[in-house]
């Protein structure tokens, strides 16, 4: 509809007697208009892929979700159509990282979430949506630890080892 440039057409129709030879020719003639009329269509989610840092703090923007209607009419609204525990995703399209959501790349390198476009004209469609988790490099973490000597020990003794992880690897070296 929203391509065609003549939404209207006019038939003309003539209806005539088949048996010419019982009857006589009688022929009536009509005009038909025909009119195209809108039928909206559903919008569509345009952006499908975000990335976030890991360990972002509560609030984050992540990115701004881009949909398209072919009716080009009115605002579009977005929601999560399955609640997340990592994010939250505001009416103007904005995903933000939710309160408490825990984002660690070397727990999860991606995931996906689901969000509803709803156009003016109440139609809703649902879309998939990736977030990309990226890696950032995070200090290793060493709790304290208590060692005990004799007082007569001598100097290079050894005691340990002292632990210490680096949540970037499985087996650190220090």
């Amino acid at each position: 509809y929203e391509k065609e440039k003549v939404r209207t057409f006019e038939l003309e129709i003539a209806l005539s007697d088949r048996n010419k030879t019982k009857y006589s020719e009688l022929t009536t003639n009509t005009t038909i208009t025909i009119t195209l009329k809108d039928v909206p269509e559903v919008p569509q989610i345009t952006s499908t892929e975000f990335s976030v840092r890991e360990n972002p703090p509560a609030d984050t923007l992540i990115g701004i979700i881009e949909a398209t209607d072919p009716d080009g009419e009115g605002e579009l609204l977005f929601s999560l159509a399955v609640e997340s525990p990592y994010v939250t995703v505001k009416p103007n399209g904005e995903i933000h990282v939710k309160e408490g959501a825990i984002i660690d790349y070397e727990k999860m390198q991606k995931f996906t979430i689901t969000v509803t476009v709803k156009d003016a004209d109440g139609l809703e469609f649902d879309g998939d949506i990736v977030i990309n988790v990226i890696d950032v490099n995070e200090p290793p973490k060493i709790e304290p630890q208590e060692f005990t000597f004799p007082e007569d020990s001598k100097p290079g003794t050894k005691k340990g080892p002292v632990e210490a992880k680096d949540p970037d690897t499985k087996n650190p070296e220090f």
